[in-house]
């Protein structure tokens, strides 16, 4: 994929964030969008009269739901260090985001093109029913969901964990669809993910109904490849087909099982009692 293709690719996606959020955008969510390139300052201010052109509010400040959730991160306790410390580790974590997302965009590239009309195509045929498309259309919007995560970096979150929201999320959109506009549903799905992370991280209280929507994700992708597959599919499976690593869908797994034997055991108390 040449840069020329791979720029529209990341401006669609921007535009699809400021579409759904209603028509504005921070400059940090712009800048952040294409700091993989060398744009000059007439180039990215071409990037903004374009967004002008198109309705598109660019603030000086994030004042979007994930800032909102950003500014409710637990702060260090005074005295705990430094902010000299705080930097260093932000530094690395920037380092490591940067290195992971070149990387997940890398081993995308091996993914076989996907057109528009392949989708539109694949949409009707999921839509009457077939479901056997379904990874192709998952596979097919790795990238966008990728993208669209990348631009809520530096927000509390590691943007390696932003993605695996967003592949989840896209999983979802996928599961939930029954006509009209798919970017639409998985714009909607990833937003609504990654806005639920933004919050758990900045509320520790918070992260029991954050494992529990991951659980019920694996709950339905469970149900899903049962019925496709006629059995109870594998930890590899799930794993592949949740775009997740085995070992976080391991701990998913455990998390249910743990979670029905304790309903299961406050069920038969009263009766002992």
């Amino acid at each position: 994929m040449g840069q020329a293709e791979t720029f529209r690719e990341d401006l669609e996606a921007l535009l699809a964030l400021a579409a759904a959020s209603d028509f504005r955008l921070s400059r940090a969510q712009v800048e952040g969008a294409f700091e993989n390139y060398t744009l000059s300052d007439e180039q990215m201010e071409m990037v903004y009269q374009y967004l002008n052109k198109n309705y598109i509010t660019v603030e000086e400040n994030d004042k979007t739901q994930a800032t909102k959730n950003r500014d409710r991160q637990v702060r260090p306790a005074a005295g705990s260090g430094p902010d000299q410390v705080s930097t260093s580790e932000e530094d690395e974590e920037s380092e490591e985001d940067s290195a992971y997302y070149k990387m997940y965009m890398a081993d995308l590239k091996a993914l076989p093109p996907f057109s528009k009309n392949r989708e539109a195509e694949l949409l009707k045929r999921y839509a009457a029913g077939d479901t056997s498309v379904s990874e192709q259309l998952i596979e097919g919007r790795l990238r966008f969901a990728a993208k669209t995560a990348a631009l809520y970096r530096g927000q509390g979150v590691l943007l390696m964990d932003l993605i695996q929201e967003a592949n989840m999320a896209l999983v979802m959109a996928v599961s939930r669809y029954e006509g009209g506009s798919f970017e639409e549903l998985i714009l909607t799905e990833i937003q609504n993910a990654i806005d639920g992370a933004l919050t758990e991280a900045g509320s520790a209280a918070d992260v029991g109904s954050y494992l529990a929507s991951q659980v019920n994700s694996l709950m339905i992708v469970t149900a899903r490849l049962a019925e496709e597959l006629g059995r109870e599919a594998t930890l590899s499976e799930l794993a592949e087909k949740m775009h997740m690593p085995e070992e976080s869908v391991k701990e998913l797994v455990k998390i249910a099982m743990d979670a029905m034997t304790l309903q299961e055991d406050e069920q038969i108390s009263p009766e002992l009692s």
